[in-house]
């Protein structure tokens, strides 16, 4: 992963910051893929900044280097995830590389997503922050792109049950103790935007406990019923 901006992890000279070291990449892209026998993908960024671009020379070393495949998000480090992703430079990787090319940054609809594949003419794109609270997005893009009818939006009751299960997963994974303080977030991006959200989430971010989630959760649907979002 050569694309994480997190300062931690960059000020250690890693994520995002082994961007600046072309040199370095390609000695860990050759390292890895000597030692595992499964194929191994590279995520990058543009670049550290904008006078410092080297996503064309990282992926075409990381092909040389037995890369399986790569996925470029058209932000810098710098940028974070502010402005707007670059997807010229994405469309232009794609073009100079022969293996699998993934595009990403500012994947936030279906419609998008197929828009991407058609500028970029990438193998695929990555779905990011657009799948927080909304794991829905991947068959909705699928559909489009399939050239099906896109499935209805989730039910009120449909998003709870979503959001108990990602619960209970996450609990046998990490305990429940680490699994509610990591729901407060998770459970109010499943709800943003649903009448009530507010009120909720001032409870959501007190949560402790599988129970007092569900507690929240039914209550919450139940207050949808007027709304008609609650089959």
């Amino acid at each position: 992963n050569l694309g994480c901006p997190t300062k931690k992890i960059t000020r250690n000279s890693e994520g995002g910051a082994l961007l600046l070291e072309p040199a370095l990449c390609s000695e860990i892209f050759r390292t890895v893929v000597k030692a595992v026998s499964c194929p191994v993908t590279v995520k990058l960024r543009k670049g550290w900044d904008e006078r410092s671009v080297t996503a064309h020379e990282i992926a075409s070393r990381a092909e040389d280097a037995g890369i399986a495949a790569v996925t470029v998000h058209g932000r810098t480090v710098k940028q974070g995830y502010s402005g707007q992703a670059d997807w010229k430079i994405i469309r232009e990787i794609k073009n100079n590389l022969s293996i699998p090319v993934i595009g990403n940054g500012d994947i936030n609809t279906p419609g998008r997503a197929l828009e991407a594949l058609d500028y970029s003419g990438c193998d695929g794109v990555m779905i990011g922050r657009a799948a927080r609270g909304n794991p829905w997005i991947f068959a909705a893009a699928s559909a489009l792109l399939l050239g099906r009818p896109l499935p209805p939006p989730p039910t009120a009751n449909e998003i709870v049950a979503a959001v108990l299960r990602h619960f209970k997963l996450l609990a046998e994974l990490k305990g429940e103790t680490t699994a509610a303080r990591e729901m407060r977030r998770h459970s109010a991006w499943y709800i943003r935007g649903l009448p009530g959200a507010a009120l909720a989430r001032q409870k959501l971010i007190r949560l402790t406990t599988y129970r007092e989630l569900e507690s929240v959760l039914l209550a919450f649907a139940d207050s949808l019923k007027d709304h008609g979002n609650n089959n």
